[in-house]
């Protein structure tokens, strides 16, 4: 009997240690409990910005927030805000490198996309196709814990 009770429960942790939790946004600042991803048992995050009107990236900035449930959403120090690189990646897409997240017991992330411009002249927080209308990024964090 002991054998038939720890065989599902080596699954599940198994299970739990490949979890992705993952949160694709406008990049609008968050405001709700459920907004952003969540951080207890996650090991790393990637953060990454696409636009989807086929044009290009032409710079601004992505703000980290912090949520728990004493301070509600906060931005989070400058230090972690993600340049985004002017004409970056031809498929419309920049990923910057793993953000390790160390002992969080909860919390929630998510990043703000600030004056992302296309090279096009899209305005702030919309890539235009040529001049046209603006379509706005997409901000996606993945984070998991092993």
């Amino acid at each position: 009997m002991k054998k038939t009770l720890l065989i599902p429960l080596v699954v599940a942790a198994f299970a739990y240690a490949g979890t992705i939790f993952t949160s694709d946004t406008t990049g609008a600042t968050p405001s709700a409990s459920t907004d952003g991803v969540e951080l207890q048992g996650m090991k790393a995050c990637r953060v990454s910005l696409r636009v989807a009107d086929s044009g290009t990236i032409g710079g601004g900035t992505l703000k980290p927030y912090y949520y728990d449930s004493n301070l509600g959403w906060v931005q989070g120090d400058s230090a972690l805000n993600l340049s985004v690189e002017s004409g970056h990646a031809t498929d419309n897409v920049q990923v910057w490198p793993d953000l390790e997240v160390s002992n969080n017991l909860f919390g929630r992330l998510a990043y703000v996309a600030s004056s992302i411009t296309g090279t096009d002249g899209g305005t702030p927080n919309g890539v235009g196709v040529d001049g046209g209308t603006n379509v706005e990024p997409r901000v996606r964090i993945d984070c998991w814990g092993w």
